[in-house]
């Protein structure tokens, strides 16, 4: 969550209260010196501390300011993420003056929350659920089904939005998402994103990715297969860009969002 450059950072005992409640962790450099920005090299694997306390494998960043190094540390799973901030902030050949803001943004955690894992044992997963699944498991041999996950973001616990079962066919129209040639039923997301009703910005295409690229394509599920995506559509790593989620790698379907104390707390609609 990108801050103004122009910001403060924030207190100690800010931070701390931010950390605790919203799971925020922010990340503020300062020239040391006068010059040009660069990115050093790869971020490379350091220890350090989660929740202040405990052991945990970070991320160290590396900038160059004309022979001044600034280094900076976040969780291991946001490489991504910081990569496109640094694009953002730094670009090519930044100037900056001594004193200067390079970086200052927010970290946030992602949901903790309480899963229900036996019930897909009697039901199966339907469309509207917000279920939970295995990266590691979103694999397939068969060249005819798509699915990527375990290899671009591995030994993670993913959770979507299912709105597409085997069989199914989908496509997205204007700011909708259609399924077997009917707008999609089941959540209120599915509504709000269709009307672009308060912060649901509405379905849109990947334009990068494999599925649902553009206005005349749509995509027919496999069978044993779901389709995920998330309730903002323009900012989700979904089914879109990484495939199909195979039955076997669903863990169960999301009950309660209990950490952080946002306006997501609660249920999990």
């Amino acid at each position: 969550q990108p801050g103004s450059e122009d910001a403060p950072p924030p207190s100690v005992p800010t931070k701390v209260f931010r950390k605790l409640i919203f799971g925020a962790t922010n990340v503020h450099v300062v020239a040391e010196n006068a010059g040009t920005v660069r990115l050093m090299s790869e971020p490379r694997t350091v220890k350090g501390k989660k929740w202040f306390v405990l052991p945990a494998q970070k991320l160290e960043f590396n900038l160059d300011v004309d022979g001044i190094v600034h280094s900076f540390r976040t969780p291991i799973d946001f490489q991504n993420q910081i990569r496109d901030i640094l694009a953002e902030s730094i670009g090519h050949n930044r100037e900056v003056a001594k004193g200067e803001t390079i970086l200052n943004f927010d970290i946030l955690s992602g949901d903790a929350l309480f899963v229900d894992r036996m019930s897909y044992h009697f039901i199966k997963p339907d469309i509207a659920d917000p279920f939970v699944f295995e990266t590691d498991l979103v694999k397939s041999d068969n060249p005819k089904v798509f699915s990527i996950l375990s290899k671009v973001d591995g030994g993670k616990y993913y959770i979507k939005r299912l709105v597409g079962k085997g069989g199914d066919n989908l496509r997205i129209e204007g700011s909708q998402l259609i399924r077997n040639d009917k707008p999609i039923k089941g959540s209120d997301a599915f509504e709000l994103n269709a009307g672009r009703v308060g912060n649901y910005p509405g379905y849109v295409h990947s334009g990068y990715g494999r599925y649902l690229r553009s206005p005349h394509e749509s995509v027919d599920i496999p069978k044993d297969h779901f389709f995920a995506m998330g309730d903002n559509s323009p900012n989700s790593s979904d089914s879109r860009t990484w495939g199909f989620v195979p039955k076997n790698a669903v863990i169960g379907r999301a009950v309660f969002i209990y950490y952080p104390f946002t306006k997501r707390w609660g249920l999990s609609k």
